[in-house]
C-alpha cells in the first residue's frame, strides 16, 4: 500500500486552511451585496425627478447600463460564495478525518490495521480532490454566468 502521505493531495489538503476559505466566503459576500447596493443607488438615481436638464439627462445616459452590470458582478460573486460556502464544511470534514487517520496510522504497529487505514487516508484523499474540482467547477461556472473574476 502506498503511503497516503506521499500523495500531492496530502500536501494540498494539510495546507488547507478551512477557515481562510470561510474568511475568503465572506468578502464575495461582501463584494455581492456592495455591488447590489451600488446598483440599486444607481437605479435610484436614474430616477430621480428633482435633478432636471442637460447635465442630468446625459448623467442617466451614461449610469443606465451600470445596474444591468453590477447585477452580473452581484451574481457571480454571490455564486463563489456559495461556493465557498458548501466547500468549507467539507474540507473541514475531510482535513479532521484525515489528521485523525493519519495520526492513528502512525502509533498502530499491527499492519493490517496500517493498511485498513492508509485505504481509510486515500478514501478522504479522493473526497478532498471531488469537493475541491467541485469548487472549482462551481465558480468557474460563475465565472461564465456572470463573467466576473473572483
Amino acid at each position: 500500500m502506498i503511503d497516503p502521505l506521499a500523495d500531492p493531495l496530502a500536501a494540498d489538503l494539510l495546507a488547507a486552511a478551512p477557515e481562510d476559505v470561510a474568511a475568503l466566503a465572506a468578502r464575495f459576500r461582501a463584494a455581492a451585496d456592495g455591488a447590489d447596493m451600488t446598483g440599486a443607488g444607481l437605479t435610484a438615481a436614474e430616477h430621480d425627478a428633482t435633478w432636471r436638464g442637460a447635465a442630468a439627462d446625459r448623467f442617466r445616459g451614461s449610469i443606465r447600463p451600470l445596474p444591468g452590470r453590477l447585477a452580473d458582478v452581484q451574481a457571480g460573486y454571490a455564486e463563489v460564495a456559495r461556493a465557498l460556502n458548501v466547500y468549507e464544511p467539507e474540507l473541514a470534514r475531510i482535513r479532521s478525518g484525515f489528521l485523525r487517520v493519519i495520526g492513528a496510522r502512525g502509533d498502530n504497529p499491527d499492519p493490517a490495521e496500517a493498511t485498513r487505514l492508509s485505504r481509510q487516508a486515500q478514501v478522504l484523499l479522493d473526497e478532498f480532490a471531488a469537493a475541491r474540482d467541485a469548487c472549482r467547477a462551481a465558480v468557474a461556472a460563475a465565472q461564465v454566468t456572470a463573467p466576473v473574476r473572483p
